[in-house]
């Protein structure tokens, strides 16, 4: 200890600060056992894993606005049974090691300065069962190179403190009682924060980066020389005072078995940093060692435009509509039509599949154009998906905009029109790994399944299509996939997930029509028939208002719904049939880039409520957000967790590689997850293959001005 405090000061004498902040074992943002005031990047996401007996976490990390950080965790106490807590009620898993989840949050109330900390709110398990349950405020500054941060806490956080310390249990004596568990968990348990023992609670981190200089290496059983260029290693050194003392962990059962009690409230560490792989090994209260991982990525990073090729043309009135196909083309971006409306003004739609941000794709299209033809001296962008016409832009970037609809733009003569003929019924497939996951179930925290999976489409004309989603399973682990909720009063819609990953591996997660149909004035359809998703087939309409001047929409769907059968089969349903029906009214908030959604209708187990969806988008199409929702069942109804609620996450599918095939490594698309603590039937909605807003979201006016 006395060696590494040593070494920790002379190497913060003589390295510049390194202020890539890293992960506490339980997740969020902070030391090794203590929290910080510290944050990521808005927009960053991270996963990892953590060791510090006798308890597994792993936890997902969200920083969806600058002055937020929200994370989920799952933790696995291998010293605890169900039984020992919860006796043997839960499906037989009384002999299993106990598993509880939670989320954290941590809220930014004053940045730094050149003479104010940065300051911090933090509650962890705030909604859970109250195992983990701590609230905390922290204040970190960088001195020189020492990052400091000095905090209080409670909760778990205050059991090496006392309740004389808690200054809210000296204004008010009702901050004395804490209480125990909070039952079924799942709702926050505002009675019990801030209340209970208080401990401060201390920490220090320096950084540096191991510089390896220009050199060459034998190449083993050859007389080359490798050259290895000069790169460098993030290292990070780490000490803090853990505020808990881990005796009344689980109300002090968690260490009978095997670990004893720590020997002291101090812990130290190194981490290292490989790209976005973060490595972290720490003595933890001086008596074992303890690991973590971390893999981050900042999703909201801007990015370069795909490369294009063109070829300068001269303009030749006979050939300019055939060039402008071919050279469009060859960029993957596909002409609907071409006009001249005077000698230089062309007036261009087309249709894309390379960006899922229109922005993106009115620049990379007005790049090609100028280019290709540079006596185009004005430029009117119009994209289209179907028969809907998105915002056209003229002569970008200066940004005067036309408003079109389906019939084209108002009080406008063609002396020339250009259409290219498309032969219907276009094919559309392609072949692709497939991966599945369940996370977070007693058994253990992850399943999965990887998968052959074959999308495509068969586009029958501008207004209707066939699509389909055909999964081959290659490899997975469900056989141990045996636990079932306890069922409740409501009807089975989904809480026999576990049986539909088992026996359903093979077949058609989706095979449907889809039409879409613009009304007019503002006001778009759409209908799907068929089988819409793993667990429910029938027939769903939806109508959406969503003027293009305005950050209001406002939108109504209704279905008729069967459940299939847990093998997926085509022709074979399960007894249950029910309506589903909702009023949707969605707003994006200025400035912010964040988009609100609430909705309320009948859902598929027959209980009527509400839907609350917050969410929080970036240029380049990545999504973060949470819902929760409240329905006319009681808590005892809907089972453990008391309510349903999660979390989602959606980013491009070619941000991370994962486009197999796409010559410009761009393909538009989502790839993502969407993540309930508990798979419950109450306040369960239909599963659609796709909604209008999401579509038509890139057609309002305030999209082009974001970012």
């Amino acid at each position: 200890m006395k060696k590494f405090i040593l070494i920790f000061f002379l190497i913060s004498l003589f390295s510049k600060a390194n202020q890539i902040y890293s992960h506490k074992l339980q997740g969020g943002i902070g030391l090794i056992q203590t929290p910080t005031a510290r944050m990521m990047e808005d927009g960053s996401f991270s996963f990892g894993y953590s060791n510090f007996a006798p308890y597994n976490k792993y936890f997902f990390y969200a920083q969806p606005f600058p002055w937020l950080e929200g994370s989920f965790f799952y933790n696995d106490t291998n010293t605890i049974r169900y039984a020992d807590i919860d006796g043997d009620g839960l499906g037989g898993l009384g002999i299993q090691s106990h598993k509880d989840k939670g989320f954290n949050l941590k809220f930014r109330l004053l940045e730094e300065s050149r003479f104010l900390p940065q300051v911090a709110l933090g509650l962890e398990d705030f909604a859970g069962t109250g195992v983990w349950s701590s609230e905390y405020i922290a204040a970190s500054k960088l001195i020189n190179n020492f990052d400091i941060t000095i905090g209080y806490g409670w909760g778990k956080y205050g059991t090496r403190g006392s309740l004389d310390a808690n200054p809210f249990y000296q204004v008010d004596e009702r901050f004395a009682t804490r209480g125990g568990f909070l039952g079924f968990g799942g709702v926050p348990g505002f009675n019990q924060w801030f209340r209970g023992p208080a401990s401060p609670f201390v920490g220090i981190e320096t950084g540096y980066v191991l510089r390896f200089k220009d050199q060459a290496v034998n190449i083993p059983l050859s007389r080359k020389r490798l050259k290895i260029n000069s790169f460098g290693i993030p290292v990070k050194l780490k000490i803090d005072y853990d505020p808990n003392d881990h005796k009344n962990d689980f109300g002090g059962i968690s260490r009978l078995r095997d670990y004893p009690p720590p020997d002291s409230p101090i812990s130290y560490g190194v981490e290292a940093a490989f790209g976005g792989l973060n490595l972290g090994l720490y003595h933890e209260n001086l008596n074992q060692l303890s690991f973590r991982w971390t893999w981050s990525k900042n999703f909201a990073a801007p990015r370069q435009l795909p490369d294009y090729q063109v070829t300068e043309n001269e303009f030749d009135k006979e050939t300019f509509y055939l060039d402008l196909l071919r050279e469009l083309y060859n960029n993957e971006i596909y002409v609907q039509s071409a006009n001249f409306l005077t000698d230089d003004h062309l007036y261009l739609s087309y249709n894309q599949n390379l960006f899922n941000s229109e922005k993106e794709g009115r620049i990379y299209v007005d790049r090609i154009v100028r280019e290709a033809f540079p006596f185009v001296e004005e430029l009117t962008l119009i994209p289209v998906l179907n028969e809907f016409t998105y915002l056209s832009t003229s002569n970008y970037p200066d940004t005067r905009y036309v408003y079109e609809n389906d019939q084209g733009p108002r009080n406008r003569e063609f002396s020339e029109h250009f259409t290219p003929s498309v032969n219907y019924p276009v094919f559309s497939y392609s072949f692709v790994p497939g991966f599945k996951s369940h996370i977070g179930s007693a058994p253990k925290f992850f399943f999965s399944e990887i998968n052959l999976t074959v999308p495509g489409a068969v586009v029958l004309n501008k207004n209707l299509e066939l699509g389909f989603a055909y999964t081959y399973p290659l490899r997975d682990d469900y056989e141990t996939l045996s636990y079932n909720p306890v069922p409740t009063d409501l009807p089975p819609v989904r809480i026999y997930v576990s049986e539909y990953l088992r026996q359903g591996k093979k077949g058609f997660e989706s095979l449907y029509l889809q039409y879409f149909k613009y009304l007019g004035k503002d006001i778009y359809s759409s209908l799907q028939v068929g089988h819409l998703e793993q667990m429910f087939a029938g027939a769903i309409g939806e109508v959406l208002y969503a003027p293009y001047n305005s950050r209001f929409a406002v939108g109504f769907e209704i279905g008729d719904v069967w459940q299939r059968d847990f093998t997926k089969s085509l022709d074979t349903f399960q007894d249950y049939k029910t309506t589903t029906h909702h009023l949707s009214l969605y707003y994006n908030v200025p400035y912010l880039n964040f988009d609100f959604k609430l909705s309320y209708g009948r859902y598929l187990a027959r209980d009527d409520g509400y839907t609350f969806e917050f969410s929080k988008s970036y240029a380049n199409g990545t999504r973060y957000g949470a819902f929760f929702s409240l329905t006319n069942i009681s808590s005892d109804q809907f089972g453990e967790g008391s309510f349903d609620k999660g979390v989602f996450f959606f980013f491009p599918v070619d941000l991370i590689g994962l486009t197999f095939g796409q010559k410009r490594n761009r393909q538009k698309g989502y790839n993502g997850i969407v993540w309930r603590p508990m798979t419950r039937d109450g306040a369960s909605k239909l599963a659609r293959p796709s909604e209008l807003y999401p579509l038509i979201k890139q057609s309002k006016f305030h999209e082009f001005y974001r970012d």
